[in-house]
């Protein structure tokens, strides 16, 4: 196994490394345009994008493992920010992992209750997703009044002994 660890930069680690992180980045920017993507598609083109995006999802996870064995084996003097490197690509990749299983999921269908299912319609997905924002804001409301009310009755019946 041909591996350098240059000894004049400490920025440096091994080629393999710096191949996997070059692999990592373009793979997490190609999941991470899938997944604006994705926000914008219906139907038949979202499940394409979604499945494709979980293949690629796979595919970059297995490359971090890769680099994860690569800094464990790295010489003490790399294998810090090796691991620094590896820790941030892992916090990114859980962060879009979360991401993913949100647009897969049909999280979106139940907040509106089902009104929006089937539908291409910006407008009326739209138009939707405000109504149902509004009545969370309105429930919101009544408790917030219901809490104040709550603790004005408390504070008198305090005063009272």
């Amino acid at each position: 196994r041909d591996v350098s660890y240059p000894v004049e930069s400490p920025r440096m680690s091994s080629e393999r490394f710096e191949d996997l992180d070059d692999d990592f980045s373009a793979a997490m920017r190609e999941i991470k345009a899938n997944l604006v993507t994705v926000q914008k598609s219906f139907g038949e083109q979202r499940k394409s994008i979604i499945r494709s995006t979980e293949k690629r999802v796979e595919s970059a996870e297995k490359t971090l493992q890769q680099m994860e064995s690569e800094s464990q084996n790295a010489p003490a003097a790399f294998r810090i920010g090796m691991n620094n490197k590896a820790r941030k690509h892992r916090s990114d990749m859980e962060r879009v992992k979360k991401e993913l299983r949100q647009a897969s999921s049909a999280r979106d269908d139940l907040l509106s209750g089902g009104r929006t299912y089937g539908t291409h319609d910006p407008a009326v997905i739209q138009s939707s997703q405000r109504n149902t924002l509004l009545k969370g804001n309105e429930s919101l409301n009544r408790t917030s009044e219901s809490i104040a009310r709550s603790k004005a009755v408390a504070a008198e019946s305090g005063k009272g002994k």
